[in-house]
């Protein structure tokens, strides 16, 4: 009891010894990050409190998801799928949620004349980019499966037509919705794939695979823009907050020797945490629970293009919410049921 208390206690508290308040796509709203290009690291204390933080919370889930390879409560508490409580068909949700959201990030773009986001490079060709949206947006609405191939095609042109720079910031969340919404989509969301893995013969849900990518996905994109974003370029975190200094709020607790630095740093590891988490199917609804809440707060606190261009993003983390991709390792007792129900 004592024990599972501990881990309850630091697996709760683990997040707060790092700022909370990531933020994927920083360089939307920095218009000039070159006063900040020789911006680096110069580690102390609180660097390594930083660090020690973010080691406890990926330990302290990984625990927890060993416990409950032995514990149904535990096991159910990580990985069973809340939609089967309200919801018959998941795959129809998920399909639904995923397709609105991009809906919403398609129109807003349009509307705004932005091209896959604010900051997104683009030489010319405005028009081209409006009618290629719009065309995304017609068939979004026509039929969910040839918009699917549409964005999967659309996405990988990306690294062809624009500085991989650029694209790599969006391309695999792209790429990932475009796959989650074609397999979950109402002509092939019954459908299984069968596979063979070292003599071994898999039939898998294509909602299942679905989730599996959409987890995979927005894990790798939180890790790419972790690197490129942060803790490669610190000098689009401090531009930010240059402009944005009410984000570092341990300075309103007299913290003040918590610099802007120290809180890119921070953000980083919190947004590190959690796409390691994800890559690697560990607790992955603690990881999409925080994520929910955290681009949730932001997106109140910056205003309606924060929350327009991260719907994409909190929509996946909450497919993996509420239902989150199957533990490799289930309690004896719940291997024969069906943890996807149909």
């Amino acid at each position: 009891m004592k024990c599972r208390l501990s881990l309850w206690l630091v697996l709760c508290l683990a997040p707060a010894l790092f700022p909370q308040m990531a933020h994927a796509h920083v360089k939307w709203f920095v218009d000039d990050s070159h006063a900040f290009t020789e911006a680096g690291y110069f580690f102390d204390s609180l660097f390594a409190f930083i660090l020690t933080g973010a080691f406890l919370f990926v330990a302290a889930a990984s625990l927890l998801q060993r416990h409950a390879r032995q514990n149904i409560r535990s096991y159910d508490f990580l990985y069973a799928p809340v939609s089967k409580l309200w919801m018959k068909n998941p795959s129809r949700y998920i399909n639904t949620l995923l397709k609105f959201s991009l809906g919403i990030l398609l129109l807003a773009n349009l509307l705004q004349g932005h091209f896959i986001a604010p900051n997104f490079v683009r030489d010319g060709g405005s028009f081209e980019y409006a009618l290629v949206q719009a065309l995304l947006i017609l068939l979004l609405i026509v039929d969910v499966s040839l918009f699917a191939l549409a964005l999967f095609v659309f996405s990988l042109s990306l690294f062809l037509l624009f500085p991989i720079a650029s694209a790599i910031d969006y391309a695999p969340e792209l790429i990932a919705l475009s796959i989650a919404l074609f397999f979950t989509s109402p002509r092939y969301a019954e459908g299984r794939l069968n596979m063979n893995f070292f003599g071994k013969q898999y039939r898998i849900q294509h909602r299942s695979l679905a989730v599996g990518i959409v987890q995979f996905g927005l894990g790798l994109q939180l890790i790419i823009l972790t690197f490129h974003d942060k803790l490669l370029h610190p000098g689009y975190g401090l531009a930010f907050l240059h402009e944005y200094p009410v984000f570092n709020f341990p300075h309103y607790f007299g913290w003040h020797s918590f610099t802007n630095t120290h809180f890119v740093f921070g953000a980083g590891m919190a947004e590190l945490c959690f796409g390691v988490l994800l890559v690697a199917n560990i607790a992955p609804r603690i990881a999409s629970l925080l994520i929910v809440i955290i681009f949730t707060l932001t997106g109140i606190v910056l205003g309606p293009e924060e929350l327009l261009g991260h719907v994409p993003i909190i929509a996946m983390a909450l497919v993996l919410l509420l239902t989150p991709l199957p533990g490799f390792a289930a309690p004896e007792a719940q291997l024969d049921s069906q943890l996807l129900p149909d």
